[in-house]
């Protein structure tokens, strides 16, 4: 059995969850001695499929059309489109009804959380919905001390430390972040998320 591990834009969502996503993915089968492609090109058995954009979906429906199983990650929803990107609260409508057709052609779905997989079951999809997380490395969090001390010199952090990790969206909560850290001075807050020009200056 040979799987395609599909994300369009890589480079693009290289630092977002989803390219996360698509590393954890490709380790999974590397451990379970799946063989996969990520070139649509290549033979395969199985398309999975992590974004929703048009060449996602053309491949979604090849895919279907040669008889293969398609599995489509609901990694983006209507709701967690809106207030991310430049332009997305204009785009999110078009996207509502991209995704609704995208997932309903789908052998199946695999949502990041049950959050995510009621609000794809509040769309009217039927369609069987597994929930897998997208998972943390927690080899990447250890207790170096050396490394600890670098990173409070570097950001100067001298205080108790609140972090928060993610792409710097309104709807992952930055300005309430920013908010609460002008209400408590006591505390040092470091946000940690790469900057895209694709984000709003606000």
């Amino acid at each position: 059995m040979k799987v395609l591990l599909f994300s369009e834009g890589k480079s693009l969502f290289k630092k977002s969850g989803v390219g996360k996503a698509l590393e954890h993915q490709m380790r999974a089968l590397e451990l379970a001695g799946v063989d996969y492609t990520l070139n649509p090109g290549d033979y395969y058995d199985i398309a999975h499929i992590n974004t929703i954009g048009v060449l996602s979906e053309k491949i979604l429906i090849s895919s279907k059309k040669k008889g293969k199983k398609v599995i489509v990650h609901t990694h983006t929803t209507y709701e967690d489109f809106k207030n991310s990107f430049l332009l997305s609260n204009h785009l999110a409508p078009f996207i509502k009804r991209r995704l609704i057709r995208m997932y309903s052609k789908a052998d199946m779905l695999i949502s990041p959380s049950e959050y995510t997989k009621n609000v794809v079951l509040s769309y009217g999809i039927n369609n069987e919905i597994k929930v897998v997380s997208n998972g943390v490395d927690t080899n990447k969090f250890n207790c170096d001390k050396n490394i600890k001390k670098l990173f409070r010199q570097t950001f100067n952090i001298t205080k108790p430390l609140i972090l928060s990790v993610g792409l710097p969206f309104e709807r992952k909560g930055i300005i309430d972040f920013y908010n609460l850290a002008k209400r408590l001075p006591q505390y040092d807050f470091v946000w940690l998320g790469a900057k895209l020009n694709i984000i709003p200056k606000k």
